[in-house]
């Protein structure tokens, strides 16, 4: 027959692993969900990155298109006016190329640094989901050693009171 206070001891005892097992996997679990969230986060920024750098790419493409017409109309102007494409008439198609060009390469360069700094935010929110994970693990590991010592304890009480 065993003895009332070794099985009272014995039921405690194993209700404390059971309770320090289920809030290791529960910390486990929760280092995941936290680490799949930042995941998802990373793989929302990347797409975002792919887009602003493909509108990047439609706006240049446009501004071009805009600078021609614009330097068509000024050719046309020019020619209906009586003039020729030499002097400060080429210096303003001159410019108009220039300047042109300038804010195409501004607008590729604009859409350039948003790409850039989303995937910087992905690879952050990798690394914070790598620390998730890390850190989930960790508390899972804390619990268990906790759990484990304070049997210990019990148990080396109980004994030394025996």
């Amino acid at each position: 027959m065993v003895d009332p206070l070794t099985a009272i001891a014995v039921i405690g005892t194993g209700a404390k692993l059971l309770g320090g097992g289920k809030k290791a996997k529960s910390e486990r679990k929760a280092g995941r969900a936290n680490a799949k969230v930042h995941e998802e986060n990373a793989a929302i920024r990347r797409i975002m990155a792919k887009d602003a750098t493909q509108r990047g790419d439609v706006s240049e493409g446009q501004h071009r298109m805009k600078v021609a017409g614009l330097k068509s109309d000024q050719k046309a102007a020019m020619m209906a006016g009586g003039t020729t494409m030499t002097g400060s008439n080429s210096r303003i198609l001159d410019d108009t190329d220039l300047y042109g060009e300038l804010d195409a390469l501004t607008i590729r360069r604009n859409a350039g640094m948003e790409a850039w700094g989303l995937n910087k935010q992905a690879d952050i929110d990798m690394m914070n989901a790598d620390a998730a994970k890390q850190g989930g693990a960790a508390a899972a590991n804390n619990t268990i050693l906790t759990t484990a010592a304070q049997v210990g304890s019990t148990w080396g009480s109980y004994y030394a009171n025996s």
